[in-house]
């Protein structure tokens, strides 16, 4: 519905919002695809400012709950790099949603902070058990299974090293030396 002064015209056109546009150059027209002829020569020219600023605009970044200044540089600083990398993105990989895009930068920054640790070390550690008497020794696996293998079982439960330490993941009962050649991907 433009509006015609003496040298410029207002108009207003709703798509997906309403849009408040005034023109030296157009008179009302309608383009092609029933938009007004101002809106399609805007669109047409527009620069990547004009585009990083709709993108932002149609995904805010921070909600009104924060601080002002808070808001202004999530806005200012981070937004503005969001849209940014979502360009670059787009110009090298192909075409995607900005907040699809989002989606995927925080998978991505958060993918070390809660994915399993990539080694085992801290999974299988020697400890001593409770109680350091003699009752709560018990046969080393690593020994016991050594000595049955050569001497058999009878030799073996007599002769294994008695110990009072055990993996505090597996909790079998090992000697020093047992428990490292038993985890030796693990250590």
């Amino acid at each position: 519905m433009p509006t015609k002064y003496r040298w410029y015209s207002c108009m207003k056109w709703k798509d997906k919002r309403d849009l408040m546009m005034i023109s030296t150059s157009h008179v009302g027209e309608r383009g092609s695809s029933n938009k007004p002829k101002v809106v399609e020569d805007y669109n047409k020219l527009k620069g990547f400012v004009d585009q990083s600023d709709q993108l932002s605009a149609y995904s805010p970044f921070v909600r009104r709950t924060t601080k002002r200044y808070l808001r202004a540089f999530f806005h200012f600083v981070m937004q503005t790099a969001v849209v940014n990398w979502c360009r670059l993105f787009c110009d090298t990989k192909g075409t995607i949603q900005l907040n699809e895009f989002k989606m995927i930068l925080v998978k991505t920054l958060l993918r070390d902070i809660f994915s399993e640790p990539s080694s085992p070390r801290t999974t299988h550690k020697l400890e001593r058990s409770e109680s350091g008497s003699k009752e709560s020794r018990r046969t080393c696996t690593g020994c016991y299974k050594e000595l049955r293998e050569e001497k058999g079982r009878p030799y073996a439960t007599n002769h294994a090293k008695k110990v009072s330490s055990r993996c505090s993941k597996c909790h079998k009962y090992f000697c020093m030396e047992c428990f490292l050649n038993y985890h030796k991907k693990c250590v």
